[in-house]
């Protein structure tokens, strides 16, 4: 696959739900034609204007030989998706799922021999600042990594493991944890609500508090200790805050809602 990593390679695109629109969002402000995609979406409304869609693999043209084939559908419908594109995989095309859950021993029992990237990411993709993380099978090479970081920092960071066991904490971390985040801010909303301010005020304070200190987080060298003590005058408003927060409750809570998920999301793989 070496001298696609400079334009987009050919991508066959298997489900067009949120996930799917999004990366082709982010494929387009990287500059993908439509002409470099098909889709293989059974409910073509879904699907941005402008983009070949199909109801089947069977009906892709002879002439379009993808070099890579992403799957953006429900991890339920695998087993009846997967052996659709066991020819794409035989001829070179480089295999890449989002599909939670499923090991590469799974896809490749469907897929036969195959280069496979297995792919957590995360829903703030949905507006280009998404966090996924990748594994690849044995016989994934440093230029198909180069092309799937590609696809994937389109829509936020692209991180590598070389451990899939891993992939369960990542899911319960990252894939997970906008959901976690979504909560701690409706809890700070409702605590700014308590003690005074309007509904839609608190929401703003807590919706655009967490914003910009992940953004301040995400460009600052300082580490987040650092952070935190920037903000902390000794005797402050922020140090009395702390003193209860910091008091081990919260650790221990957020160790084991992420055990839990991480617990769940093994089971789910077995």
């Amino acid at each position: 696959m070496a001298g696609i990593i400079h334009s987009f390679p050919r991508i066959v695109l298997v489900g067009c739900g949120n996930m799917g629109v999004a990366l082709l969002k982010g494929w387009q402000r990287e500059g993908l034609t439509p002409q470099g995609v098909r889709i293989i979406e059974p409910q073509p409304a879904k699907v941005p204007q402008g983009f070949t869609t199909l109801a089947d693999p069977s009906r892709i043209e002879k002439g379009f030989k993808p070099e890579v084939v992403l799957f953006a559908v429900k991890p339920q419908a695998l087993a009846e998706v997967l052996p659709g594109y066991r020819e794409f995989a035989g001829e070179g095309a480089l295999m890449v799922s989002i599909a939670a859950g499923k090991k590469t021993g799974f896809y490749e029992s469907l897929l036969g021999p195959c280069r496979l990237a297995r792919v957590m990411p995360s829903t703030p993709a949905l507006v280009g600042e998404g966090a996924s993380v990748a594994v690849g099978n044995a016989a994934v090479t440093e230029a198909d990594r180069a092309v799937v970081t590609r696809l994937l920092e389109s829509v936020g960071t692209c991180h590598w493991v070389a451990d899939e066991a891993i992939m369960d904490a990542v899911t319960a971390l990252s894939g997970s944890g906008p959901a976690f985040v979504f909560y701690v801010a409706e809890c700070l909303a409702a605590a700014g609500e308590k003690l005074g301010l309007s509904k839609e005020l608190s929401v703003a304070l807590a919706v655009q508090t967490i914003r910009g200190s992940g953004i301040l987080a995400s460009e600052s060298e300082q580490s987040l200790e650092a952070l935190r003590h920037a903000v902390t005058s000794p005797g402050g408003t922020t140090e009395a805050g702390l003193k209860l927060l910091m008091d081990g409750r919260l650790q221990k809570v957020l160790e084991e809602t992420l055990a839990q998920a991480c617990k769940r999301g093994r089971e789910l793989s077995e």
